[in-house]
């Protein structure tokens, strides 16, 4: 698990837009609903950046937390929590209270990161997946 940090972003990702929460140790918190385009995602990490967060954590739904891990990757640390961990936690009700839950987590570091595959490897198990690589089939080597 990760340590315990001052200021951390948490985010509840959907579809087709994201709501964000900006968490500190003080309790100071400012909430946005983000759209999932590449311009918003940009802009998000801009605002993520200017805030001087230490972390952004959200939960691995479906496919869709993909282009914002992208987005984010290699500039602001990143934390995809497992979704099942995360669900299973009782009271949380709107979009809202979720990104906060998960901001909160974060901030006191009790979120365990899933592992992230990028790259060749990425790709190779999606292949896998989809079944498009047959038992005898040789894969690339990563």
């Amino acid at each position: 698990m990760s340590t315990a940090k001052r200021k951390v972003c948490g985010v509840d990702v959907h579809k087709k837009f994201l709501v964000a929460t900006i968490l500190d140790r003080e309790g100071n918190s400012e909430i946005r609903r983000i759209p999932q385009t590449q311009e918003s995602l940009l802009s998000f990490r801009e605002w993520i950046q200017s805030e001087n967060c230490e972390s952004v954590a959200f939960e691995s739904t479906a496919d869709y937390w993909r282009s914002l891990y992208l987005v984010l990757e290699g500039r602001v640390p990143v934390v995809v929590a497992n979704a099942y961990h995360i669900k299973h936690v009782p009271g949380r009700k709107t979009d809202i209270t979720d990104s906060r839950w998960i901001a909160q987590l974060e901030l006191n570091g009790l979120i365990t990161p899933s592992r992230i595959f990028t790259g060749e490897t990425y790709d190779l198990r999606l292949l896998v997946l989809q079944g498009v690589l047959k038992k005898n089939d040789r894969p690339i080597s990563c």
